[in-house]
């Protein structure tokens, strides 16, 4: 099984959340996993993978536009490529400060 991990990243914590799901995949046998940030993906790579694990952080609810270019780009014209693999997807957990008041 071919596993592609592929990330939007502006920080490093979604970069190091995709490293360590790749790292866990990785151990299973006949895995074969690559790590990639999203702008180096190409459709090729998405369409030769039979699981796609993507990881971005939330911006307003939504993922990153990078990622979501991604998917526009991978389904146009290749959505029936796309039938029966597997996906998953990540984001790194929100901090929220509470301002302190003095």
């Amino acid at each position: 099984m071919h596993v592609l991990v592929t990330y939007h990243s502006r920080t490093e914590s979604t970069e190091k959340l995709a490293g360590a799901i790749a790292a866990g995949a990785r151990r299973v046998d006949g895995i074969d996993c690559v790590t990639k940030p999203v702008a180096e993906v190409v459709i090729e790579d998405v369409l030769a993978a039979d699981w796609l694990i993507a990881g971005s952080p939330s911006y307003h609810g939504t993922m990153a536009s990078e990622m979501k270019c991604l998917f526009d780009r991978v389904i146009t014209g290749n959505r029936e490529k796309t039938v029966g693999k597997v996906g998953a997807a990540f984001s790194p957990p929100v901090l929220r400060l509470r301002a302190q008041s003095r």
